[in-house]
């Protein structure tokens, strides 16, 4: 993971939006906590690899309305990536898979200033 580049978030999001490539349209973003510490949940690393955030309990318009996906955990790793492709989960009703290109590390600390978390639910949707 130390090959993606690190940038500041709001800086990123301006410069995806310059200069669309995947269809960046606005700033919004569909920011997933991931917990690094359960084998079966994607952690940061597989879900880059994979390209894709999958499985989780989000809606999926709000998916499809957004440009980014943001994927942190507790341990002060966040990444963007702008979406490309936002589908129903095959297996597991009500969830979804977030497909998404070009993944870049931000700052976790501005991340912050943008998403409050609590308990039950690991998905924000949020505009910059």
């Amino acid at each position: 993971m130390n090959k993606i580049r690190k940038e500041p978030l709001l800086a990123e999001v301006e410069r995806r939006l310059a200069k669309p490539i995947f269809g960046e349209r606005n700033k919004n973003c569909v920011v997933v906590r991931l917990n690094d510490d359960l084998t079966e949940k994607n952690s940061i690393q597989e879900s880059t690899f994979k390209l894709r955030a999958h499985g989780f309990k989000a809606s999926i318009s709000n998916a499809r309305d957004s440009s980014f996906v943001v994927l942190t955990n507790a341990k002060g790793v966040a990444l963007i990536g702008s979406i490309v492709d936002v589908e129903p989960h095959e297996e597991l009703e009500g969830r979804i898979n977030i497909y998404f290109r070009d993944p870049c590390h931000i700052d976790s600390d501005e991340l912050a200033k943008f998403v409050t978390w609590n308990n039950s639910n690991p998905v924000r949707t949020i505009r910059l």
